[in-house]
């Protein structure tokens, strides 16, 4: 066009489709964390930040002196890698987690993320992390690269018309008005530099000076009997929320019920709130054990940050030796937990001196594990020591990928170091991090092993007075999980003593091992009181005032 002649309206046209076009090429590769989760085409055309962003630069840098090319391309290359990584790393949270990405915090767990991609632990788990992140990052930053090439010969070859600018503007907060805005990747930015806020909704907790009559035990409903806590690996409400896998487990569960209760226990079980999904199984204890909602790394590192009760240090001040078995930790200690929560005896994965094959995520089989212990406790007690003790259970072996699930052995005497499990058969499914075709399969193959194990622990080895709860942890991985669905899991006690089911059966809970109630579910960080009032001690609790 010359002079100011006016562009043919089929040129306006042609290059206002061609910037929308452009735009949403764009929009839908930036928007990605937000039309995953959703799985929705409308979500598709809603507008995102980084896509203005994007377009704009492809044309500044079309239109850019030579000389000030190759320098914005690298910056914008730069800048559209850091904005892709994190657009993907908001994906994988939100579709596993139903959570935005922490920038900050997740960083921290690439040694997790090798170990669970790899196989691999320790140092080379390490090394292995930071390999991910340079590849990752020279990468991204390669897609940036190629990106600004591409967008600026776009838009040098395609020089939309001056009005096209309105025009396409024009159609795009028509889109934004019809279809909503998605949020942005400065909210995850901002998450994960966010000043945590004052402490005022925490709570403390003092063991109530009012008690049963014969003081002569801390917990006199129980006379002092030992507690065994089971956490169960990815136990959660879509057991009965997913048809396939309630078809797998739902007569299953009632026959191990039955079981128990035939061995003269009583069960009675409800639903309890789990603050995160699919991973992260520390922050659910955190808040198990502490007694406040916690469901961030964030709020685990505020919580941890001043010396406050415990449901360990609790039982300790009762005179209970406690003990936390830990399978699944293999990386490195954890001497910041040990100094918080006041364990007096925390079992890493390679203090079970196992010698047999991996499965799934680590490799400590949950048979083998809860014998260790109670071997453990057996020779601890030969002595002639008999301090109760509360024990709690970290199990694994229903955690993702659910592809190698180990072979329950009628005879425990056979276990010793784990070597028999080479010679056994193993169920495998075809299930990896990245793909599977039998999740859920998997999943309920998993959720039998661990509770047929523990069905026979406590039919078989449990002493008469033993208090038992099962709970799981959080909700399996979106392989398996229905999207949306609650953040619920099930938690059972398990007792001879009619006077435990009896407080709870007050409280809410039913008979049997199967729960039924309706959302909404009393949240994980009630556990510690609830416990508390099932053995016969309630605690009081006082506003903590943030300094």
């Amino acid at each position: 066009m010359k002079g100011g002649a006016r562009a043919p309206l089929g040129i306006i046209l042609r290059d206002t489709v061609g910037l929308i076009a452009v735009f949403f090429v764009v929009n839908t590769a930036t928007g990605v964390y937000s039309w995953v989760p959703e799985r929705t085409l409308t979500t598709l055309f809603a507008p995102n930040l980084a896509a203005f962003v994007a377009v704009a630069c492809g044309i500044l840098l079309s239109r850019a002196e030579p000389r000030f090319r190759k320098v914005g391309s690298w910056v914008f290359a730069a800048f559209a890698g850091l904005f892709v990584g994190v657009a993907l790393g908001e994906t994988v949270t939100q579709v596993n987690f139903q959570r935005g990405l922490d920038p900050v915090q997740d960083l921290r767990f690439m040694a997790g993320v090798a170990q669970l991609l790899f196989d691999v632990t320790g140092e080379t788990a390490r090394f292995a992390a930071y390999a991910i992140f340079v590849v990752g990052s020279v990468a991204l930053l390669a897609l940036g690269l190629l990106a600004a090439f591409l967008l600026r010969v776009l838009f040098t070859h395609f020089k939309p018309h001056t009005i096209a600018f309105p025009l396409s503007a024009v159609f795009v907060v028509l889109a934004l008005a019809v279809f909503g805005p998605t949020y942005t990747l400065s909210m995850s930015i901002a998450r994960s530099v966010a000043v945590p806020t004052a402490a005022e909704d925490f709570v403390a907790y003092e063991l109530d000076a009012a008690r049963e009559p014969n003081p002569e035990y801390a917990f006199p409903a129980i006379a002092d009997a030992d507690i065994h806590v089971f956490l169960v690996e990815s136990y959660g409400y879509t057991i009965f929320s997913n048809d396939v896998v309630r078809a797998g487990l739902y007569d299953f569960l009632r026959e191990q019920g039955e079981e128990i209760e035939s061995a003269g226990y009583s069960i009675v079980s409800h639903f309890i709130e789990a603050p995160i999904v699919g991973g992260y199984s520390w922050i659910a204890q955190a808040t198990l054990f502490t007694g406040q909602r916690v469901a961030s790394q964030a709020g685990v590192e505020r919580v941890m940050s001043t010396p406050r009760t415990t449901l360990f240090s609790i039982f300790n001040d009762a005179g209970y030796h406690t003990v936390f078995s830990m399978p699944g930790t293999v990386n490195a200690s954890w001497p910041e937990g040990e100094q918080f929560y006041g364990f007096d005896t925390l079992l890493y994965g390679w203090d079970f001196g196992y010698s047999g094959p991996s499965f799934s995520f680590v490799p400590v089989p949950d048979q083998f594990s809860i014998d260790f212990v109670h071997r453990k406790m057996t020779e601890t007690r030969s002595g002639g020591d008999e301090t109760p003790a509360l024990i709690v259970y970290g199990l694994v072996s229903s955690h993702g990928p659910f592809n190698r699930i180990p072979p329950y052995l009628d005879d425990w005497e056979l276990l010793g170091d784990g070597t028999i499990y080479h010679d056994l058969e193993i169920e495998t499914f075809d299930n990896d991090w990245f793909s599977g075709t039998q999740w859920e399969e998997g999943y309920i193959a998993s959720i039998r092993y661990v509770m047929k194990t523990i069905t026979e622990y406590i039919t078989r080895f449990v002493d008469d007075d033993d208090v038992i709860v099962i709970l799981g942890d959080h909700q399996p991985g979106q392989q398996v999980r229905p999207r949306g669905d609650l953040f619920s899991v099930p938690i059972h006690y398990v007792s001879r003593n009619q006077s435990v089911a009896e407080r709870l059966l007050a409280e809410g809970f039913q008979p049997g091992i199967i729960p039924t109630q309706d959302p909404p579910h009393p949240g994980m960080e009630d556990f510690l009181s609830q416990l508390l009032r099932a053995i016969g001690r309630p605690i009081r609790t006082t506003p903590e005032i943030a300094e």
